[in-house]
């Protein structure tokens, strides 16, 4: 059976089961969506649509299956937020975070990430710090200190909940976030290869044999296909 929202705003009556039920509605649908829906329903006279830099569509393309409507929304409102619009700069990140995902299968690191676990370098100064602050997000956010410098960025310090919250919430805006931090935009505009880009995420700038280098291509070559 299906609800129609006009009925669930009729019916209201602030009702304990009503209350959940409205409360789960807020938190599965993107801050930019509620916004947008915010400007409607007051009849602002210039309701901010959510950008779409990129489509369902493309999306699916892109990944080789479709990302969850959250996941979607969360990767437009990334790429308008960093700059990402342009035709070299959507190519570049789009085939990174196909590849650092493995097509959208991994948002979070496969391992425990015990191995962070009282690493100074990455802020994880309390027991259960590696675990919690491991990888997490298409490009992984990884460590306290990482984790903190995001949710002062976001104004959102629920990111400090750990990579369970920022792997849903925040899957492709913690990628954009390394993505700014580290210059990649201005490296994609004066032509770095993507060898040179696959470097820079793989490897943070080091030498020696890149992972996934033909897997990245792949992608990159898939990108061009669908975007054009």
């Amino acid at each position: 059976m299906t609800i129609k929202l006009t009925s669930v705003i009729e019916y209201y009556e602030a009702l304990p089961h009503q209350k959940k039920a409205i409360d789960y509605l807020q938190s599965a649908i993107p801050a930019d969506v509620l916004a947008y829906f915010a400007d409607l329903w007051r009849d602002d006279p210039k309701p901010t649509k959510p950008k779409q830099l990129i489509t369902m569509q493309q999306a699916t393309s892109i990944f080789g299956k479709a990302p969850l409507v959250k996941q979607f929304w969360d990767l437009n409102a990334c790429l308008a937020r960093f700059e990402i619009n342009t035709n070299l700069r959507l190519k570049h990140f789009l085939a990174q975070i196909a590849h650092e995902s493995g097509g959208l299968r991994w948002m979070q690191e496969r391992a425990t990430g015990d191995a962070y676990e009282w690493r100074r370098n990455l802020g994880n100064v309390k027991p259960g710090d590696g675990r919690k602050y491991k990888g997490a997000g298409a490009i992984q956010l990884t460590g306290r200190a990482n984790y903190q410098v995001f949710a002062d960025y976001m104004n959102d310090q629920k990111i400090m909940q750990g990579s369970d919250f920022v792997s849903t919430e925040y899957p492709f805006t913690s990628a954009g976030f390394w993505w700014l931090d580290n210059g990649m935009n201005a490296r994609c505009d004066r032509g770095d290869t993507l060898e040179q880009i696959s470097r820079m995420v793989n490897l943070g700038g080091a030498a020696g044999v890149i992972n996934g280098l033909a897997d990245r291509q792949m992608y990159f070559d898939r990108v061009i296909k669908v975007l054009g």
